[in-house]
C-alpha cells in the first residue's frame, strides 16, 4: 500500500504578520504570484528524462523572514512515486529589494535537470544529498504514528546553525511539524519526512529522515540534510558535527550546475549573475 502526507504550516508565520484582518495581505500576494511561478518550472532525473517529476501545487510552508526584510515565500516539491526528489523556495521581495527568488535544492540521489518555460536553466553536475547511518537509531516502529515520534525526536537532536558573511553564527530553529511525509509499504523507502530548520519562518536547511530497507530486508534510519541558502552551515548530532557546507559563492549558485542553485526575476525575467 502506497502512503504520503503533507503538512502545511500556516500558524508560524500568521503568527511573524499578524493574524486575522491585521495580517499582512502581501502573504496572499506572494502566495498566488509564487505558485503560479513554480507552474512554469518541470524537473526530471537525469537517468530518466522522458517522465517529469510531479509538481506539488499546495506550499508546504508559507514563510517570512523580518530578519533581512520584508519578504514572504513559499515552499514546494516535486516527487517521483511519491518520493519527493527537488525541493524549491519561491519567494517575493518587497523591502529593501523588489526581485523575486526561486531557490531549488535536489533531494535526489542521482542527477536532476530542470527547465524553465521550456528553456534548460538547471543541469545538476552530482547527486543532491548523500545518506548518512543515525548513531543510536531507535529500532523502527510498525506503527506510522510512532515513527512520526521518532522522527520527531532525531530531529531535535539535531544543532544547526548557519554563518553569514560577516563571520556572525546564528543557531536555527526547528519547526517541529514536519513539511512533508511520504513512503511505501512497496519499496524500501518504508517512511520518510522533510523537516526545516528556519530563521524568522524562513527554511535555511531542510532535513530528511528516511526508514530503508537493505538487501536483507532490515529497516534502517538514515539522514541527510540540503541546504536553502548560499550561506555557511553546520550540524551536530548528539554533540558530533555531521554536516558542514561552506558559503556559496552566488556566481557558482546561479550557474545551474549545482545541486543547490538559485534564480533572481526582475519585472518577470531571469536575471544572470
Amino acid at each position: 500500500m502506497r502512503w504520503f502526507f503533507a503538512f502545511t504550516v500556516f500558524s508560524v508565520l500568521l503568527a511573524s504578520a499578524g493574524v486575522g484582518d491585521e495580517a499582512d495581505p502581501r502573504i496572499a500576494e506572494a502566495l498566488e504570484t509564487t505558485t503560479e511561478a513554480a507552474t512554469h518550472y518541470e524537473f526530471c532525473l537525469a537517468d530518466d528524462p522522458s517522465e517529469n517529476l510531479n509538481f506539488h501545487s499546495k506550499s508546504l510552508l508559507h514563510w517570512s523572514n523580518p530578519v533581512i526584510g520584508v519578504i514572504y515565500g513559499n515552499v514546494f516539491v516535486w516527487t517521483k512515486d511519491g518520493r519527493p526528489e527537488v525541493i524549491g523556495s519561491l519567494l517575493q521581495w518587497y523591502e529593501p529589494h523588489q526581485h523575486a527568488t526561486h531557490e531549488f535544492h535536489s533531494l535526489s540521489a542521482t542527477r536532476v535537470e530542470g527547465s524553465h518555460d521550456g528553456q534548460l536553466v538547471w543541469e545538476t553536475t552530482e547527486p543532491g544529498i548523500q545518506w548518512k547511518p543515525i548513531p543510536q537509531a531507535p529500532i523502527v516502529h510498525e506503527s506510522p504514528l510512532v515513527r512520526l515520534r521518532q522522527m520527531r525526536s532525531i530531529a531535535r537532536q539535531l544543532k544547526v546553525t548557519s554563518t553569514n558573511k560577516n563571520g556572525d553564527a546564528f543557531n536555527l530553529r526547528l519547526l517541529s511539524q514536519p513539511l512533508f511525509r511520504y513512503g511505501s509499504d512497496e519499496s524500501n523507502i518504508l517512511d520518510g519526512a522533510l523537516f526545516s530548520f528556519v530563521q524568522g519562518t524562513d527554511p535555511e536547511v531542510i532535513v530528511l529522515i528516511e526508514t530503508r530497507k537493505d538487501d536483507s530486508g532490515t529497516l534502517h534510519w538514515t539522514i541527510a540534510m540540503a541546504r536553502m541558502a548560499a550561506l555557511e552551515f553546520a550540524a551536530e548530532f548528539q554533540g558530533q558535527e555531521v554536516w558542514h557546507v561552506e558559503a556559496m559563492p552566488y556566481h557558482v549558485a546561479m550557474s545551474g550546475k549545482m545541486p543547490y542553485s538559485l534564480f533572481r526575476f526582475r519585472n518577470q525575467k531571469i536575471e544572470s549573475e
